[in-house]
């Protein structure tokens, strides 16, 4: 039986900043109201999920009623108001605290906010959470209520992919912030912030304006036989460009990271994203086999919302939205017994170039993914 294709089964927890001292307070909720969360330092949607849905593995939903807030699901902020949909899961808060409660008093009319601390589970990994029948029967149930999504714009921005050696030509560079240190022989900071300026040097040949934006990279490791690994670190877009001169520097701010944004970073002009709205892909029967050549940050265990490159590519007719399932082939035991086909995640492809293709693991019921394994085009976009 082939693995349904379904978000609801992602498992990372995304992290809002850094984790202050756990603490847990239990608070009534009234079942009426709509119910929102005052993102915390260190608050990340699994936990969030944990707390008010009574089941880590439903965080997606909180991610799809807050889509219009919640660009990249990797990154969440503090201060940030998440909408909690009442009727899905069970909450674990179970007794009311005075000062769980919000009010605004310049507007006391406003639903009041109800703010729950969350802390990271130390308990045992997610692959042991729930038995795993019962936990693909809440997937398949989740799926019925949630229509399944395309390719999203901060998925496609976020994602490594393979470029020829060396990576795109002609790049641009980050040089430096623009603050300048008060205090005389202070080392120069050579990692920056999210709204920090700093000074770039658009790509060469590029006829730079105010407001263009563009994608900082770094340069990642080189598959053999495959190509380079491009590292996208964020997006900076020009508040004041130089003079025309290539080698005087403009004044850009950082708009989005995902990862840090570094001295010698490089620079090319944003791509616009290229998936019209509305389009999913549909499951088939036929279609390519890869295999699994690199995993970013390498993990031990990969997880839900990671990186993987395939060693197919966009000559192979693989296109944005495609998905793959990966699976362990049938294992012919020593005994003479044969092992069946294994089914370990499904991915969707985010990137496509002529040297490879990266996909992000959308659902998952085996921890083993590592380079090698064998993938297989299970949905392709009309």
């Amino acid at each position: 039986m082939r693995m349904t294709i379904c978000r609801s089964s992602w498992m990372v927890a995304l992290v809002a900043g850094v984790l202050g001292t756990p603490a847990t307070l239990h608070a009534q909720e009234p079942a009426a109201e709509p119910r929102v969360h005052v993102v915390r330092p260190g608050d990340t949607l699994w936990e969030i999920a944990r707390i008010y849905l009574g089941d880590p593995f439903l965080w997606p939903e909180i991610y799809r009623v807050n889509s219009t807030l919640i660009e990249d699901p990797h990154w969440i902020f503090p201060g940030e108001s998440l909408q909690i949909r009442s009727g899905i899961g069970q909450p674990v808060i179970v007794a009311e605290t005075p000062d769980t409660v919000i009010t605004d008093p310049m507007q006391p009319d406003r639903t009041p906010v109800y703010v729950a601390p969350v802390a990271r589970s130390t308990g045992p990994t997610v692959f042991s959470t729930l038995p795993e029948h019962a936990r693909r029967q809440n997937e398949l149930q989740r799926e019925s209520e949630v229509p399944r999504e395309g390719v999203r714009s901060g998925e496609f921005r976020a994602a490594p992919w393979v470029d020829r050696d060396g990576g795109p030509r002609n790049a641009g560079r980050v040089l430096t912030t623009t603050e300048m240190s008060g205090i005389a022989f202070a080392s120069e900071r050579t990692r920056y912030l999210y709204q920090e300026r700093i000074y770039v040097l658009p790509p060469n040949g590029a006829a730079a304006g105010r407001g263009d934006r563009y994608l900082t990279f770094r340069i990642g490791p080189k598959i053999h036989n495959v190509g380079q690994v491009i590292i996208p670190t964020g997006i900076v877009q020009l508040e004041e460009p130089g003079n025309g001169d290539a080698n005087v520097a403009s004044v850009a701010r950082i708009v989005q990271q995902f990862d840090e944004v570094r001295r010698d970073d490089r620079l090319m002009l944003l791509e616009p994203f290229p998936l019209e709205p509305g389009v999913h892909a549909v499951a088939t029967d036929i279609g390519i086999t890869s295999r699994v050549v690199w995993i970013q940050d390498e993990p031990v265990l990969p997880s839900m919302l990671r990186y993987l490159v395939l060693d197919a590519t966009a000559r192979d007719g693989v296109r944005l939205g495609d998905q793959f399932t990966l699976v362990r082939p049938p294992v012919r035991r020593d005994d003479g017994a044969t092992l069946p086909e294994q089914e370990i995640a499904v991915a969707q492809v985010v990137r496509v170039t002529e040297f490879g293709i990266t996909a992000i693991i959308l659902d998952q019921v085996q921890p083993a993914i590592r380079p090698g394994t064998l993938a297989r085009v299970t949905a392709r976009m009309p």
